[in-house]
């Protein structure tokens, strides 16, 4: 990915993507991911939203939720890190539950087995996490080539979303073919998604305008709300924009999407959402 003027140019698009625009303007960007995820081998269908957690965010949620009922909700960032430790250590054995006792002032813990619908509980409660997990780190990959292939944003944006995800889900197959794809059948899918980003940036350029707030300006459209909470696309566009008015790059911003809604027009292609 390079950089001009701070703004992103993450994808090439001809002449021909663009065109092929036209007719395909509400394909949704859920729709287009999913396609070229497809295309590099993915089998399921996957639900995107605006905002997902990532697998890390996940896994974190998960044991801070097991440290919280095995301790009776008496975490504190004092002890949380033995407490860490010592679940750790004893979810090689399986079948553990941690209850603590305080001596001397002292938060010791002690292990307590698990036994009958209580062990089946947990059982099936790691299931369900390790489901969602796994189903998160599909969408990781999706979200990240989403936003590491988006021209016009910020580059400061791009590289806070890009921290997001994990270096396994950089670094893995899943994106790595998906980015592929783009280079061979799926360069106009991506232009999909490029266009659902410029809403964005239209809807977030009208709310400079108006000198209105991100929380305002939703409320007296609700469209936007709607589509910035279920499009990762037009979220990433409506932040980006908004993030490049706080940092200094809007003037570069705006004139890299005026230039993309120049070819838009030429193509006739509706890029006002």
């Amino acid at each position: 990915m390079s950089e001009i003027d701070g703004v992103s140019k993450g994808n090439y698009y001809s002449d021909r993507d663009i065109e092929g625009l036209r007719g395909n303007e509400k394909v949704s960007t859920g729709a287009a991911i999913n396609q070229i995820g497809n295309h590099a081998g993915l089998g399921d269908t996957h639900t995107i939203h605006g905002y997902d957690k990532t697998e890390a965010q996940i896994r974190e949620d998960s044991r801070d939720g097991v440290l919280e009922e095995g301790t009776g909700g008496l975490v504190h960032e004092g002890n949380k890190q033995l407490i860490e430790h010592t679940v750790e250590g004893l979810a090689e054995h399986g079948g553990t539950r941690l209850a603590f006792r305080m001596i001397s002032g002292a938060l010791l813990p002690i292990t307590v087995m698990e036994a009958g619908v209580d062990m089946t509980k947990a059982v099936a409660d790691d299931a369900k996490v390790g489901h969602e997990r796994a189903g998160a780190i599909v969408r990781d990959a999706m979200h990240l080539v989403i936003v590491g292939n988006l021209n016009g944003l910020p580059q400061g944006y791009v590289d806070a979303q890009r921290a997001r995800y994990s270096n396994d889900v950089k670094n893995g197959s899943l994106a790595a073919n998906m980015q592929r794809q783009l280079g061979r059948s799926d360069n106009g899918t991506m232009a999909i998604i490029q266009l659902h980003c410029d809403h964005g940036m239209t809807a977030a350029r009208a709310m400079v305008d108006s000198k209105s707030t991100p929380a305002d300006f939703m409320s007296a459209h609700p469209d936007v709300g709607k589509r910035y909470q279920s499009d990762p696309a037009f979220r990433h566009g409506f932040d980006g924009l908004v993030f490049a008015a706080q940092h200094g790059t809007y003037a570069a911003t705006v004139h890299a999407l005026d230039a993309r809604d120049a070819r838009y027009d030429a193509a006739h292609v509706a890029w006002r959402g």
